[in-house]
């Protein structure tokens, strides 16, 4: 069988069985052996339990799907050979417990490679340590004949912050299922070349977190949900080293208001939910456009109506996203295509915030958010625009003065002679409320659109 370098890997089990952590030391593998990546994975709401499962495609073409048919599946129970075991393709492979599951020849067609491992057996030395992953990992390197020393270079990343003893263990339990293929059963294929391309693979998350972060974001906000979370959690945990001021907040309506506030204080600030949260971050949404403070609002998708499926992937949020706020304010919506992008249009959002002074949506879904991708070197120096500012020169002061380009200068709090008012009402070019003194609609039209007309 010859993939060309182009493999399709699907790793099937319950959470808690060590799914994710083996799609992530296969694809790190195959990244390192110079492949692009791409990955997809489907899990439910649930800690314990359920069914997961995460594909990898590797190809040394560029790898913006994550394949069709398997040509390797990684059983980690039962269930996954009944879900998935009609789409191995024609002479493919199944890599399964043989302990746990004695016989495969019911469940998969007779073309299929079935390479049972008795992990059970190797893994009595560790104890209660759930290790029949890492086991059946070291036989899916075997029978591809990937290097088993890049394989250990990637356990030594994922597990580094563990004990040494953890380390070694698992490169152990890896060698045993490695060795067990290579004395009992054939390869599957060709082997996989390796190159001295190396690409960073990251997510779409990842990557909008990464872009904030190169366009000198100083504050992010956001309530923990699906699948806008991870750039809380990359955020946060990058938040020292990149001088990111990271807030969890109780509710979307305090993220937003946070990461408004932060622009109105100057300096670039983002914050993050899903349909859920930004149906109730609407009215905040507005309040940016009256007081014209710039903000980034990501907006990750997932299946709705209302708490819908967390963890399943839609685009049912445009509409939302484009009525976003009642009236009539300036607001920019930007929808990346791939990982890559994700980057630079984060980094771009907030030029075009600071530039026009408005909020600027960008647009994901759970896929786009979730997939990792083999991307090229990033420009992380990225063009700053941080928009007009007023200086010392200004003698009348108007935060909201009705200019050529429709862009008035921003003031920071507390800068000398620079005292406005930022209110939700209508207001004149000085920040004074007019609600209450406008004599009608016409007025108020005129109003608002010399503060909408921006170029």
């Amino acid at each position: 069988m010859s993939f060309e370098n182009d493999l399709v890997i699907r790793i099937g089990g319950s959470a808690g069985e060590g799914g994710a952590s083996t799609g992530e030391s296969i694809t790190k593998t195959l990244s390192r052996h110079g492949l692009n990546i791409c990955t997809y994975t489907s899990y439910q709401s649930a800690i314990r339990g359920g069914h997961n499962w995460i594909q990898v495609r590797a190809s040394e073409n560029e790898a913006y799907s994550q394949g069709d048919g398997l040509d390797l599946l990684l059983a980690l129970n039962l269930e996954t050979i009944k879900i998935h075991g009609s789409q191995i393709n024609n002479s493919g492979g199944l890599i399964y417990n043989s302990d746990k599951i004695p016989s495969v020849d019911d469940l998969v067609r007779s073309d299929v490679k079935k390479y049972g491992v008795p992990a059970n057996q190797m893994a009595k030395d560790y104890g209660k340590i759930p290790i029949q992953n890492t086991i059946l990992t070291g036989a899916l390197i075997n029978v591809f004949n990937l290097s088993f020393d890049i394989y250990a270079g990637v356990l030594k990343t994922i597990f580094g912050n563990k004990l040494p003893k953890i380390v070694e263990m698992n490169i152990e339990a890896a060698q045993k299922g490695y060795d067990y293929a290579g004395e009992n059963y054939e390869s599957l294929g060709k082997t996989v070349n390796i190159t001295e391309k190396k690409r960073l693979m990251i997510s779409g998350n990842q990557a909008i977190a990464l872009g904030a972060v190169a366009a000198d974001c100083k504050f992010y906000s956001a309530y923990p949900m699906t699948p806008a979370s991870s750039i809380l959690h990359w955020l946060a945990s990058h938040s020292e080293q990149y001088g990111v001021l990271v807030k969890q907040a109780e509710d979307e309506l305090a993220v937003i208001c946070m990461a408004i506030g932060a622009g109105h204080a100057g300096v670039r600030s983002m914050c993050g939910t899903s349909g859920g949260g930004f149906a109730l971050m609407s009215e905040a949404v507005g309040l940016a456009g009256m007081t014209e403070t710039p903000v980034v609002i990501i907006e990750s998708q997932r299946a709705g109506p209302s708490t819908g499926l967390p963890t399943k992937t839609e685009q049912g949020d445009l509409f939302q996203v484009l009525g976003a706020g009642q009236g009539d304010f300036p607001k920019i919506i930007l929808a990346p295509r791939t990982v890559e992008e994700c980057f630079y249009t984060a980094a771009e959002a907030f030029n075009l915030s600071d530039r026009y002074q408005c909020p600027v949506i960008v647009v994901l879904d759970l896929y786009l958010s979730e997939h990792y991708e083999s991307v090229n070197d990033l420009n992380l120096n990225v063009a700053i625009d941080r928009g007009s500012w007023a200086d010392s020169s200004d003698q009348k002061y108007a935060r909201y003065a009705f200019t050529e380009t429709g862009i008035s200068p921003r003031a920071r709090p507390g800068q000398e002679g620079r005292i406005f008012i930022a209110g939700s009402d209508e207001h004149d070019e000085k920040g004074n409320l007019i609600s209450d003194v406008l004599a009608g609609i016409p007025e108020h039209i005129e109003t608002r659109k010399l503060m909408m007309e921006k170029e």
